[in-house]
């Protein structure tokens, strides 16, 4: 009873204290959609060499520089949201949780990052690991997520990664009464990181797209807990 009762009061005051506001629209066309336009959307042969080394080493000593200040475990709240429905008619499913997040940076230089959320209304507990990469070409490790340094400073960062898959569809119309299609799935996820002057707080947003439109966004308001 007395975790609940501090749980409660510990969502409330970050509730009252750090407000998400959300502006986005479901369904709008990422900067890269807009400035690729047909070039953009099924991109099989999504050359991953040539925007690899778009991560020069000036982006990338950058990158290290900001993952090792914002190193630690950190605690705070997130709004987020997924899209339904159609261009003419979407919808947003609204979800709010607790956080704990903890980033790691390793010595490979490789990045991890742990997202542990609790819904405030089912108590339920989920994780996400986030493992990340912006090594140039020869350095990057093949079991990590590889992301492009977009923008990065002392306080902001911003990172993309664009990739592909292909899914199993049930047909109902197949002969003999059924079977399965292959679909191509496109994605594009952007990463945000903003630092607060005394790096004690840690805003990030995580969108993502498909086929270039925003199906899914997320906005984390974090406080540092513990530097590692």
């Amino acid at each position: 009873m007395y975790f609940i009762s501090r749980f409660l009061i510990y969502f409330v005051l970050l509730l009252v204290s750090t407000p998400i506001v959300y502006a986005q629209s479901c369904f709008e066309k990422s900067e890269s959609f807009k400035e690729e336009k047909d070039k953009y959307v099924g991109k099989h042969s999504y050359d991953e060499t040539s925007e690899r080394a778009k991560n020069t080493r000036e982006k990338v000593s950058a990158y290290l520089n900001f993952m090792d200040i914002a190193e630690g475990d950190w605690k705070g709240t997130a709004i987020k949201f997924e899209c339904f429905g159609s261009d003419r008619n979407p919808r947003k499913k609204f979800e709010k949780n607790v956080v704990k997040y903890n980033n790691k940076l390793f010595s490979d230089k490789s990045n991890r990052q742990k997202f542990e959320r609790r819904t405030f209304d089912t108590k339920i507990i989920r994780s996400e690991n986030l493992d990340i990469s912006a090594m140039l070409p020869a350095a990057i490790p093949r079991k990590k997520q590889f992301y492009v340094i977009l923008d990065v400073n002392e306080k902001n960062l911003v990172l993309q990664s664009r990739y592909g898959f292909r899914i199993n569809r049930s047909i109902s119309n197949a002969p003999r009464g059924g079977g399965t299609v292959g679909v191509y799935v496109y994605r594009e996820s952007l990463l945000t990181y903003t630092l607060s002057e005394d790096n004690k707080k840690l805003n990030i947003k995580k969108d993502l797209y498909q086929f270039g439109v925003l199906v899914e966004s997320e906005k984390l308001k974090l406080r540092l807990e513990r530097k590692r």
